[in-house]
């Protein structure tokens, strides 16, 4: 495997946890750069959804003192996004790739029990639409 694809994924997964970063921009420069667009993509939309899985996961075992500690998050936030997922269903995963509300709305999906096999499902092909929309783009340009 390719170390460029390794660190696209990296900083993708990054981007998709807690930390500010943004894949977007290193995913443009490799994609001008020449590499191709099926291999972009997948490692993208792959470490973005296991950056807003970590999320996801350390609030559905860890709760509320995980959350404090590793998501530093406050529980006002929290409070607002599980009041507006509440009986809404795993698709609003699908929008866990909204930048900054998207690892809220991945960690309070951790809080409300949510069945995870859907989860991955609908924040994968939320995560692959944004990052497809975005090479097209590109490409276009």
């Amino acid at each position: 495997m390719n170390s460029v694809l390794l660190s696209l994924l990296l900083t993708s997964f990054l981007a998709g946890s807690f930390i500010p970063l943004g894949s977007e921009a290193y995913l443009a420069l490799l994609y001008k750069q020449g590499y191709e667009f099926w291999p972009l993509l997948l490692f993208s939309s792959i470490g973005n959804t296991l950056g807003g899985m970590s999320c996801y996961l350390i609030s559905r075992f860890g709760g509320r003192p995980l959350i404090r500690k590793y998501l530093r998050t406050g529980d006002q936030k929290l409070n607002i996004w599980e009041g507006r997922l509440q009986g809404r269903g795993e698709w609003v995963a699908l929008f866990c790739w909204l930048p900054v509300v998207g690892e809220l709305i991945a960690t309070a999906l951790g809080l409300s029990s949510q069945k995870y096999g859907r989860i991955i499902f609908y924040m994968f092909l939320g995560k692959l639409g944004r990052y497809y929309l975005l090479l097209k783009l590109l490409g276009a340009l």
